[in-house]
């Protein structure tokens, strides 16, 4: 098709030069255009075979799930990752598990435990032309008991913690949701940049949570101190209490709010919703 109007463009500026119908010029225009066009086509024609070819050479290998098991006594967990979704719970044994999806011929995590701490880190790996499949799954499970702290971040996957508790909880992810459930902690912060934060029958002294892009739903928290901020996505959810025990800043730009701001005199209790392009609507359990 493209060799039949090159032609035909071709053989136009042709016969328009012989009957006299059109300038030098204008037909020498025609002819680089015709020239343009030619070499577009070549170069689209190109890359299509070249995306062909490196569709047909990708490679696809299949995870299979390992776990990691210590009887070590564990005060506190730090988590690193960059693509697979995490989890982390409590168990009914006595033992910390780990468990994960990588290649047969290799290995993707680097787990240890050092001065009670059991440390879980994603190495990186360049893996051009593989397509992995399989369940990538990071699951940790704990022990039931307090701990001094966890700490888990992801940059492309989603964060879910349930029945845990933990003096200081620091949870993050770059493009996922965050999502804690029957979770207590003195101080937790769940901050991510894209997703959604989820906090369902949390209780904290002191809770942070943020979003750049994405909502924040806090269902049945409790908590002293609220510090909860989105540029771009809603507050919404029930808090156990009553909202006469808490001085309240409110801050809005584009959307609407149900709470208003006021300073209660004496309360030790304080919420601080903000959200840049969003509602707050914000109930209170009594």
């Amino acid at each position: 098709m493209k060799r039949k109007l090159l032609s035909l463009g071709c053989a136009s500026a042709a016969l328009a030069l012989l009957c006299g119908c059109v300038p030098l010029q204008m037909a020498d225009s025609t002819l680089r255009e015709s020239n343009f066009f030619e070499s577009m086509a070549d170069a689209f024609a190109r890359k299509m075979v070249e995306y062909a070819e490196n569709a047909e050479s990708v490679e696809t290998v299949e995870l299979v799930r390992r776990t990691y098991t210590t009887a070590e006594t564990i005060t506190r967990v730090e988590v690193e990752d960059n693509n697979a979704p995490i989890e982390i719970r409590t168990g009914t044994g006595d033992k910390v598990t780990v468990e994960y999806g990588e290649p047969e011929d290799q290995s993707f995590y680097t787990i240890s435990v050092r001065g009670g701490t059991l440390s879980v880190e994603r190495l990186e790996r360049k893996l051009g032309g593989v397509r992995l499949t399989g369940d990538d799954t990071l699951v940790i499970t704990l022990p039931e008991k307090e701990y001094a702290s966890i700490e888990a971040d992801t940059d492309n996957g989603s964060l879910k913690v349930e029945n845990l508790s933990a003096r200081q909880m620091e949870l993050g992810s770059d493009n996922g949701d965050i999502e804690t459930k029957n979770v207590t902690a003195q101080s937790l912060s769940a901050e991510t940049d894209n997703g959604t934060a989820r906090l369902t029958d949390t209780t904290a002294q002191y809770l942070e949570a943020q979003s750049d892009n994405g909502e924040i739903i806090l269902e049945r928290t409790t908590a002293d101190v609220y510090d909860c901020e989105t540029d771009n996505g809603s507050i919404t959810g029930t808090l156990n209490g009553s909202a006469e025990e808490y001085s309240i800043q409110v801050s809005k730009k584009n959307g609407s709010s149900n709470l208003s701001s006021r300073t209660l005199a004496g309360a030790k209790k304080s919420i601080r919703f903000q959200t840049d392009n969003g509602d707050i609507q914000v109930e209170f359990a009594g």
